[in-house]
């Protein structure tokens, strides 16, 4: 079956899309979960000046739609075995990317030798990783701009 979009490393004419999809993500994703000043300080944590960087330090990669639009992307480093980020837009939700993405990194972590990845999820993702077979390590926080945003450590071995 042929997938409604492609994935492609991202590029940095991809900041605004993938800022974008980082705002609204979580505006949607993490209502009812966190408070919404924790959401704003989560959103303007994204800084687009430091996206070419990110670009060149992490596997970064967008999902692409057919109509040109980016629906979702991905960052992790193969180097820690951290899955960075996974953000799928409300406009790319039901078309598989956000688990797709996620094997994908699973895969290349794989690949590159590594026999574990770990992620912070947010505490709207966690149900998400562990149907993936993702397991709960602990729960903290990211420290945002001086605010705490609380996650969950979660982690999953690979198989050959």
């Amino acid at each position: 079956m042929d997938r409604p979009f492609t994935i492609r490393k991202a590029r940095p004419e991809d900041v605004f899309d993938v800022h974008r999809i980082h705002s609204t993500s979580i505006r949607e994703g993490a209502r009812g979960y966190y408070d919404p000043e924790i959401i704003e300080v989560w959103v303007d944590a994204f800084n687009p000046s430091s996206f070419h960087q990110n670009i060149d330090r992490l596997e970064y990669f967008v999902a692409e739609l057919g109509d040109g639009r980016i629906a979702a992307f991905l960052a992790f480093d193969l180097t820690t075995g951290e899955i960075d980020s996974v953000y799928v837009a409300p406009w790319g939700r039901s078309l598989g990317l956000g688990s797709f993405l996620l094997g994908f990194a699973e895969e290349s972590a794989r690949q590159a030798g590594l026999n574990e990845v770990w992620l912070d999820a947010s505490l709207n993702a966690v149900d998400f990783y562990s149907r993936y077979g993702w397991e709960e390590v602990e729960s903290h926080a990211r420290i945002r701009h001086g605010v705490e945003i609380p996650v969950v450590k979660m982690e999953k071995k690979l198989g050959p």
